[in-house]
């Protein structure tokens, strides 16, 4: 808002600067020529006091934002086909595998002696589309040609969409009420005023969250909403239009709670000494600004200039190419397989030593 203040100061001659200060009345009315105002966020019966309070710059529903959990590669990877199908391909490979082997089985000419080897020539074909086996009998001939004819289309499905999904991967369920948020282990960071906000309903949910609730006294925003984002790992306040305007690149990342939040609306006004002749011309520049929807380009053209949108841009680049975030759990998945097979030679080793020395 002081860009606001600087475009009504300029045709007046006037220069706006932004000052912190603990006592904000004694400030107000003591005897300047300065005009000094005071930035309002809430409808606060005691500003309506001590000062003359503008008309309302921008009004915003405010509501919990919590992040939006990507899914890990290991259920990405499940989504590609739906539960039925995956049911219906395991079903098709162990029937498969059990007519392969019995088939192998009744003959005296036997390359497949051990259904382990049928599962792995199957799955392999289900893989690869290909197999080094030569068939020795007709039966067996029409079972791999129709199943590799199968298994080609069916691959090809499954790596057509691999990639796709890894880079874009879904997002899980987020948290959608309050209850949830509540019983939930995220931090959840507000200010004093957002606190006895929360004591004022009285109600179990919005109790919880004000003993859970992490005071900041410097309260930040933009700051929250970029941990939210990218860190994932607290929860604050923010508005539905400061959302979209401010940062409409974290909208994919961001999910407001709104419903029954415990907060009340956020509405922008400046608050002066009683009687200034000042209160007029801010109340005709705010019914302009409205009006026009003027407000909307001034948020865009601010966060532009914050060295912290840029930071935010930078960090959304699409990403074109597979790296270690989207295979991790991949790469989890063999540790443990590998984990289990030094478990299970080790026992072996173990085993066989004992009965040795016995």
């Amino acid at each position: 808002m002081l860009n606001c203040l600087k475009t009504i100061g300029k045709p007046l001659g006037m220069k706006a600067t932004f000052i912190l200060t603990t006592t904000p009345k004694e400030l107000m009315y003591k005897r300047s020529e300065d005009v000094y105002l005071l930035v309002g966020l809430t409808r606060d019966l005691q500003l309506l006091k001590d000062y003359d309070v503008s008309d309302c710059f921008f009004r915003d529903n405010t509501a919990w934002a919590v992040p939006i959990f990507e899914k890990s590669s290991i259920e990405v990877i499940l989504t590609i086909f739906e539960w039925q199908v995956w049911l219906t391909i395991i079903a098709v490979l162990v029937g498969t595998t059990v007519i392969w082997w019995l088939l192998k089985r009744s003959k005296e000419h036997i390359e497949l002696v051990s259904f382990q080897r049928s599962i792995l020539s199957t799955f392999g074909m289900t893989l690869g589309g290909s197999t080094n086996i030569l068939p020795k009998t007709n039966v067996l001939r029409i079972l791999t040609i129709f199943y590799l004819l199968y298994s080609i289309e069916i691959s090809q499905h499954f790596q057509g969409k691999l990639s796709s999904v890894l880079t874009h991967p879904g997002s899980e369920t987020p948290i959608s009420t309050v209850e949830e948020l509540a019983d939930s282990t995220l931090k959840i960071i507000g200010s004093e005023k957002i606190s006895r906000m929360l004591l004022e309903r009285k109600e179990k949910k919005h109790l919880k969250i004000q003993k859970r609730l992490i005071i900041r006294n410097n309260f930040n925003t933009t700051d929250n909403i970029i941990t939210i984002a990218y860190f994932k790992n607290c929860s604050s306040i923010m508005g539905r239009k400061i959302l979209q305007y401010a940062f409409p690149i974290l909208i994919p990342k961001v999910h407001l709670i709104q419903d029954d939040s415990g907060l009340l609306e956020m509405e922008l006004t400046f608050a002066m000494r009683k009687g200034h002749y000042f209160l007029d011309i801010l109340n005709r520049f705010c019914s302009r600004i409205t009006e026009a929807g003027i407000y909307q380009k001034m948020f865009s053209d601010t966060i532009a200039q914050s060295d912290k949108t840029t930071m935010i841009e930078k960090k959304d680049v699409k990403t074109i190419v597979l790296t270690i975030q989207h295979l991790m759990g991949l790469f989890f998945l063999w540790i443990l397989g590998l984990t289990i097979a030094t478990f299970v030679f080790i026992s072996e080793l173990c085993f066989h030593y004992r009965n040795f020395l016995r």
